[in-house]
């Protein structure tokens, strides 16, 4: 698959092994939220590109498996954490097929910076089904996407003095204009695929209204859905998805 070697990639690796280590906002909510029962939890950590979520979760959990689709980012999650966590697991595995995992194997399962919009709908899809299939009964899973709603935030210029990164800024506008068009047309649909510039445009990335993110959580079996905005992560209720403009990403936390 053409993913692949992007995010194999040596700059890509190397790019994610500074990045920073922090968890955004959401992902602290979470481990707050769950902080009295993670310690009896089993956790799936999908997407774990360098191990930016491993040193927050993996101690904190009973059992932890980190996995990523590339190769070179678990070579560099073993570099990092060589024998730091007892508990913790890091393998290469396709969220899309996870066979060696059985049923109800994992108390809850996380996908972060939107790791799962890399994915064609397909591939999407049949990830989301496997998340719900690997989660025991009452189990949670939590996850980041983008939000189509706020598309228009990365065809703005950005405010900078530097000359280079205001060329940039312009070069890229020009570049998704051409690739996308009316941003008008495009929050008509319910998701799109972006080759936006998060890895130099070598990856597409799945841009979806907030109604279809549920739906597709719905469709594969999860029911009791709860939605945050970025970055604050302040839960979202009783709001007409089409006016949740402000909010680039999106945190959702299912039940199984």
């Amino acid at each position: 698959m053409t993913r692949k070697p992007a995010f194999n990639a040596r700059f890509i690796v190397r790019f994610y092994a500074h990045f920073v280590e922090g968890l955004m906002l959401g992902e602290q909510m979470v481990r707050d939220m769950f902080k009295d029962q993670l310690p009896g939890w089993s956790m799936l950590d999908l997407g774990i590109g360098a191990g930016r979520t491993t040193r927050h979760f993996a101690p904190l959990v009973k059992a932890y498996r980190g996995i990523d689709y590339a190769e070179g980012m678990i070579r560099l999650v073993h570099e990092k954490f060589p024998g730091t966590f007892p508990n913790a697991i890091y393998e290469v595995a396709d969220a899309s097929h996870m066979p060696h995992f059985p049923d109800n194997s994992f108390n809850f399962c996380l996908f972060s910076f939107n790791g799962l919009d890399a994915n064609p709908l397909a591939e999407r899809m049949a990830g989301l089904a496997e998340i719900f299939r690997v989660l025991v009964p009452n189990g949670y899973f939590f996850f980041c996407t983008h939000n189509l709603q706020s598309i228009d935030v990365i065809f703005e210029l950005e405010k900078t003095k530097n000359p280079i990164k205001f060329g940039y800024s312009v070069f890229k506008k020009i570049l998704l204009h051409l690739m996308l068009g009316s941003v008008k047309k495009l929050k008509k649909k319910d998701h799109i695929y972006i080759r936006d510039a998060a890895h130099l445009f070598r990856v597409k990335h799945m841009y979806v209204k907030p109604d279809e993110a549920i739906r597709q959580l719905k469709e594969v079996g999860f029911t009791e859905i709860r939605m945050f905005n970025y970055p604050e992560s302040i839960e979202i209720t009783g709001q007409d998805s089409e006016t949740i403009t402000d909010s680039a990403f999106l945190f959702f936390l299912a039940k199984k």
